[in-house]
């Protein structure tokens, strides 16, 4: 395996998740009331709905490679060299990404993945670093 060069978190829509999770850990609670063992339930909705907010990341390697890992779901790679254009979107399509402040990634006109690094135009300009006649798209 090559060494990590460049990893970033995902952005975080809280405008989104946070009422997601308020509505599961009120639920968790008034279910408890009723049937304290429903609580196990609404944990792991909890804990399984945490793992993609805090473990979503992409990383970058010394050999040109990006890796997206979201929860406990890994991503297939994606060869820098071969993409061809990044496009600034809010499409809402299910995807690796926990904002809608998101990067299209393509390779032609085929889209690879969709993500949401914290910082889009660091994680470009890293992007950029292996491959210089990247075509970013604003939109």
């Amino acid at each position: 395996m090559h060494s990590r060069i460049f990893q970033m978190k995902s952005a975080i829509s809280w405008w989104l998740f946070g009422p997601i999770l308020l509505l599961l850990t009120g639920s968790g609670f008034f279910q408890f009331r009723d049937e304290p063992q429903s609580v196990w339930i609404t944990i792991g909705v909890l804990l399984f709905v945490g793992s993609f907010l805090l473990n979503t990341k992409y990383t970058i390697f010394s050999d040109g490679t990006l890796k997206v890992v979201s929860g406990f779901m890994p991503f297939p790679k994606v060869d820098l060299k071969e993409v061809t254009a990044v496009v600034y979107t809010r499409n809402p399509i299910s995807s690796p990404a926990l904002s809608l402040r998101r990067l299209a990634i393509y390779k032609g006109n085929s889209l690879l993945i969709i993500i949401s690094p914290e910082n889009r135009e660091a994680f470009i300009n890293e992007m950029k670093k292996f491959n210089d006649s990247l075509s970013v798209v604003l939109k």
